[in-house]
């Protein structure tokens, strides 16, 4: 719980910071809610790596919507490693962010064995092809993944491919955007 006060504390907030700091904690303490939005609270990098703290032992959390939080690959990195950890979060919106396809391979590489994400929202990023490609090798293992969100990310006929053709091993994935 220190190490997510002091994450805290360097988290540099909107308005609203102290309620975003209170959703925060209550991640971390576990309590059982289901649905936790922080979306267009300014929480960037250091914000989104106190999430990603308070993630890592989170056994109730189901939905965690972080959209248009200017989190970059840094970001992302540090919620792909709670990720790894994390057995009960099923859907992740990261849209309209700033993560490139450093953050979105580090997504991919922790969620290859995943098992409870289903949603995992990355629309419009900067995911380009090589983001694209590694998240299509990441359904190849991981099998729980049923709705993909990858519109508006600058991915070009390669990164498509790759994902055009892990749908067809991969035939639990019902949307792909």
């Amino acid at each position: 719980m220190e190490e997510l006060e002091a994450l805290l504390a360097r988290t540099e907030l909107s308005k609203k910071g102290d309620e975003v700091k209170d959703n925060i904690t209550t991640i971390a303490n576990n309590t059982c809610n289901s649905t936790v939005s922080l979306g267009n609270v300014n929480l960037g990098d250091s914000g989104a790596r106190a999430v990603a703290q308070a993630l890592k032992n989170n056994t109730c959390l189901q939905t965690l919507q972080l959209d248009r939080n200017a989190v970059s690959d840094e970001g992302a990195m540090a919620l792909a490693e709670a990720l790894e950890r994390n057995t009960c979060l099923e859907h992740l919106s990261l849209k309209f962010n700033s993560i490139g396809p450093s953050g979105a391979k580090a997504l991919a590489d922790k969620l290859k064995h995943n098992s409870t994400l289903k949603h995992l929202h990355l629309t419009s990023n900067s995911v380009k092809n090589e983001g694209a490609e590694a998240l299509a090798d990441m359904l190849k293992h991981n099998t729980t993944i049923v709705h993909l969100s990858l519109d508006n990310n600058s991915i070009q006929r390669g990164g498509a491919l790759a994902l055009a053709e892990v749908l067809k091993l991969h035939p639990a994935v019902r949307k792909l955007e």
